[in-house]
């Protein structure tokens, strides 16, 4: 049988980093996290921004375009209903 070292594992030290070391390495990856993340906010907020302006063109054009499109819809209805009668 093997003897089991009585060395706690608790003990045991990783010789190439420091404990000084992780707060820095957590502390940069929180500051890099937040940086994409108020990267991709800009980005979708420029879009929404641009999306908005064009909104207001397009429904007057499609309101233009569908109010003529119903004038002429009546108009062919009308035109219909009084030959008709003839």
């Amino acid at each position: 049988m093997t003897k089991i070292s009585e060395r706690s594992f608790e003990t045991i030290e990783n010789p190439g980093s420091s404990s000084l070391k992780v707060p820095d390495q957590f502390g940069a990856s929180v500051e890099k996290g937040n940086k994409k993340v108020t990267e991709a906010f800009l980005k979708f907020a420029s879009g929404a921004e641009a999306t908005q302006k064009m909104l207001p063109p397009i429904l007057e054009t499609t309101s233009l375009f569908g109010n003529e499109l119903w004038w002429k819809t009546i108009a062919a209805l009308q035109a219909d209903a009084e030959a008709s009668f003839s």
